[in-house]
């Protein structure tokens, strides 16, 4: 049986966000091709009143069929943890991607020595004499991998205690020290996993600056071993070619007045400033304010944040991207006046930290870029609340309730 899951973001006038399930839905259509996926969305959807249309935001998967199914009557986002997480189960269990050797091969031997010493204690119920309960690698659950890899790590000198003779050539085929290197180098990729996939908050600003971190993670350095450099050039030219940013990544990061001067991905500020100068022209209905802007320059400096910058080992990822404080500067005429004035804003960090409350304050100073905070902060940057609905099915379709009706799946996780 397939379910499809359906949920609803979205911010209010008074600048709340909020977000609802809609359902788990069993997926009753023999095929599961695009335009059958389409028709039965827009079926479910109706069912509530609702409609798609182009001035809505779809957060998908990136399968093809899924691309193919939200190309039209929508704007449709790829889920960047999706984008992230594919790219972390390809250097691992990869022997090609995309007609190109995965160069990792030291790496996938260390994940399937791992791995088989995990499944035989697992498999033989050994485990309750180890201080942690080990993790068996699951290719649906995001940075898998890691979660494997670390568990085992934490209790590696306990390990051979309970294996059977067999499987003691995998153990000591596992590099400790190389084990140890891998999970420290993941733990960076699971923090962006996690900010990225917050519920409660908005996360679309998030997506440039992080990604961008992720590759600055992945530049190789001379105490690197050549393990582990393997796994750095194979990630980091991923994540530049597959996770591929869409304009609405540009204009969110541009919107928080802490990331606006693109201090962590400087060669992305003038695409990100035009965007939103073009969807801030595109909302002014005066003509006489379009008219003169071809030949008019825009500041795109002269803000200065007060207060020091979080520390270089903040655990959120975040922080680290915050543009560095500088001193004000004077900025050219623009008849974009609501853009120049809000490039020349002071702002204190302690006012940026909830950015709704920011722009909920800041509302008739800056009107019509408010508004672009209203519709485009909602997007979330992935499509984890309904992957955590799938998830928490696992909980009620068990071993010993396997008779449930198709419809009661759906009832039952609202309960």
């Amino acid at each position: 049986l397939s379910y499809c899951g359906l949920a609803l973001r979205f911010i209010t006038e008074d600048y709340k966000l909020h977000n609802f399930i809609l359902g788990c839905i069993l997926y009753d259509i023999d095929s599961q091709s695009a335009n059958n996926i389409r028709l039965f969305v827009d079926a479910q959807l109706l069912s509530f009143g609702l409609t798609l249309n182009n001035k809505i935001f779809v957060v998908t998967d990136n399968e093809n069929k899924m691309r193919a199914a939200f190309k039209e009557k929508c704007t449709r986002i790829g889920c960047s943890i999706h984008y992230l997480s594919k790219q972390l189960e390809h250097s691992f269990t990869s022997e090609e991607i995309d007609r190109t050797f995965v160069r990792c091969t030291e790496i996938q031997k260390l994940f399937d020595n791992v791995k088989k010493v995990v499944t035989h204690v697992r498999r033989t119920h050994r485990q309750v004499k180890l201080k942690q309960k080990l993790q068996l690698y699951s290719d649906t659950r995001f940075n898998g991998a890691f979660y494997m890899l670390n568990v085992f790590l934490n209790v590696f000198d306990d390990i051979g205690s309970v294996l059977s003779s067999g499987y003691i050539d995998y153990l000591t085929g596992v590099d400790k020290d190389l084990l140890e290197e891998v999970c420290q180098f993941l733990i960076v990729f699971d923090n962006a996993i996690n900010q990225l996939s917050e519920e409660e908050r908005p996360t679309m600003h998030q997506v440039l600056p992080i990604r961008q971190l992720l590759i600055d993670h992945c530049e190789v350095i001379f105490e690197d071993s050549s393990e582990l450099k393997e796994l750095k050039l194979f990630l980091g030219e991923r994540i530049r070619s597959v996770w591929i940013l869409q304009d609405q990544h540009y204009i969110c990061t541009f919107l928080h007045p802490r990331l606006k001067r693109f201090d962590t991905a400087p060669h992305e500020k003038d695409i990100a400033f035009n965007l939103v100068k073009q969807e801030l022209l595109a909302r002014i209905s005066t003509p006489s304010v379009t008219t003169d802007t071809a030949s008019k320059a825009v500041a795109t400096d002269g803000t200065v944040i007060i207060d020091s910058t979080a520390p270089v080992n903040s655990n959120n990822l975040l922080d680290r991207c915050f543009d560095k404080p500088r001193p004000i500067t004077s900025s050219d005429a623009t008849p974009v006046k609501e853009l120049n004035d809000y490039m020349a804003l002071v702002v204190a960090d302690e006012q940026s930290d909830d950015i709704l409350l920011f722009w909920k304050n800041h509302e008739k100073t800056f009107p019509t870029l408010s508004k672009i905070v209203r519709d485009f902060y909602a997007i979330p940057a992935s499509n984890t609340i309904v992957e955590r609905l799938f998830s928490a099915s696992k909980n009620i379709v068990t071993d010993r309730r396997t008779s449930l009706a198709e419809a009661k799946l759906n009832k039952l996780l609202f309960l």
